[in-house]
């Protein structure tokens, strides 16, 4: 009886076994009818909260009106008639222009004409010039491009101590100087003086040139590299005539037109002074040698020891234009 039992309970189960896969068959095709038949029909199933539109009921329409209808055209202004090309015009009466209307209204009244003058106006006659003044007799005329002066009152102006010199006599015609100065100290603004014990007689615009040179590179430098204020520099007379390196017969030097100084010594307020052909310790040596490279950037040329035989003991320095350049400089 038990084993009748127990075989009933397993043939139960294997018939529930193998109905399985027809019930999981059936119950996948009902849910894809509900989903795809049934559902689609009940009232927007698939209408996500992200994807509903709005019915088109939800806005009122907004009526635009219609514009006004157009008035209809006024009639076109017909212009005057114009007088034939070969009609003569009077004088006194102006020619009648086409009178410009803000509004298209036919017969508006046109804007006065003035008649021309009868007679021209008179004629302004220019004023006349006052002659030129001439020069008394011992008075020199002097050039108006004459810049001694105006470069004078400037040299002063720069701190440099200077008068107006005459050129000193020369046998040569060709030594002359435009606007000779003589200068004697350059002054700065904190009251450091700096001599010219020779007095040298030189160009108005070579002084200009040594001015900036002594305030902007030699006071200054000398005061840092020295430890002590310049006091006074020797560059002998300035003018003399002669020829270049002392040749007799050749071309004028700088020196015979005033534009050209040769620096021998500078000396400093703690008694030292730095002689241009020796210096006794590395201060000296450098601060000579800064001096004589920096001078060519103020002067045209720059020669010193080792140039030559007449520059061993003396530092020349002139602004004379070598050629047509005067961007040329000789710096030796």
């Amino acid at each position: 009886m038990k084993l009748r039992i127990r075989f009933n309970a397993s043939k139960r189960s294997s018939a529930t076994y193998a109905l399985l896969p027809w019930v999981r068959r059936v119950a996948i095709i009902a849910l894809a009818i509900i989903t795809f038949f049934v559902l689609p029909a009940s009232a927007g199933f698939f209408d996500w909260p992200h994807s509903r539109r709005p019915s088109r009921s939800a806005h009122p329409r907004i009526v635009v009106p219609l514009p006004p209808t157009r008035p209809a055209d006024l009639p076109a202004v017909q212009p005057p008639a114009q007088p034939p090309a070969s009609a003569t015009v009077p004088l006194s009466v102006a020619p009648q222009t086409t009178p410009q209307t803000k509004s298209a209204v036919p017969n508006a009244a046109s804007p006065a004409v003035a008649p021309l003058p009868n007679q021209p106006p008179p004629t302004v006659s220019a004023p006349a010039l006052a002659p030129a003044p001439t020069p008394t007799p011992g008075e020199a005329a002097v050039p108006p491009n004459a810049s001694g002066p105006t470069c004078l009152a400037k040299l002063i102006e720069g701190g440099m101590r200077a008068e107006v010199a005459q050129t000193p006599a020369a046998s040569n015609s060709a030594c002359a100087i435009a606007a000779p100065v003589r200068l004697s100290a350059w002054v700065s603004g904190k009251g450091q003086t700096i001599l010219f014990p020779d007095q040298p007689i030189v160009e108005c615009e070579f002084a200009l040139v040594l001015s900036d040179y002594t305030r902007v590179l030699i006071a200054p430098l000398g005061a840092a590299s020295m430890g002590a204020a310049v006091t006074s520099i020797h560059t002998g007379p300035g003018f003399e005539c002669r020829g270049r390196n002392h040749a007799s017969g050749g071309k004028i030097s700088a020196h015979g037109k005033g534009l050209a100084v040769d620096i021998t010594s500078i000396e400093f307020a703690n008694k030292r002074q730095v002689r241009i052909d020796h210096q006794n310790d590395a201060d000296e040596i450098a601060f000579f040698h800064a001096v004589r490279r920096a001078a060519c950037g103020w002067f045209s040329t720059v020669l010193g020891p080792g140039a030559d035989a007449y520059h061993d003991d003396n530092l020349h320095l002139d602004i004379e234009m070598h050629g047509s350049s005067s961007s040329y400089r000789i710096c030796q």
